[in-house]
This record gives structure tokens, sequence and C-alpha cells, in this order.
């Protein structure tokens, strides 16, 4: 925001009685945002990292599977998910 002073010129920022201003505040709030901003592209850049070097991906696979939902032929073994899944949350080997 702005307001003209007593000498007739725009004062950029100066929106309270007593000095303060946006423009302090605004700096401030600024340097945060870069602040966060940094950071978060520190974890973008690990996460790509990470992902790069993790087992690649088979698309022929993805792509069958692709298939398969969209015509209905996939089937889902639900004993074998539910095992799965309590292999990898509790460490429990199913028979």
């Amino acid at each position: 925001m702005s307001r003209i002073s007593a000498y007739g010129s725009p004062t950029v920022g100066a929106t309270r009685k007593g000095g303060s201003t946006e423009k302090t505040v605004g700096a401030s709030a600024a340097a945060t945002a870069t602040d966060n901003t940094l950071r978060n592209a520190a974890s973008v850049s690990s996460f790509l990292q990470t992902a790069s070097a993790s087992a690649p991906i088979d698309e022929g696979r993805v792509a069958a599977i692709r298939d398969a939902l969209a015509n209905g032929s996939y089937v889902i073994d639900a004993e074998k998910l539910a095992a799965k899944m309590m292999e990898l949350d509790l460490g429990v080997v199913a028979n």
C-alpha cells in the first residue's frame, strides 16, 4: 500500500502511524519465503536423487497392467495381497 506524504510524494509501504511500514514486514516475509523455498528445493533434489537410484520401472509390465485394468481382465488375489501387506507392515510372513 502507499499514501501521499506531507511533501506530496508517495511513501511506499507506509500504512501505520509511528513509522512502521509494510516494506519492513514484507522484507522479513520475503526472506522467510526464500528460506522455505531453498529448503523445499533441497528436499526435492534429495528425493529425485533417491528416486533415480531406486529400482528401474518396467514400462512393459506397467503397460500390460494398465491394459488389463482398462479391459477388465486384471484379477486381484485378495489373500496374496493381504499376506503381502502383513509382511510389509508387520514383518509377518504368511504361508
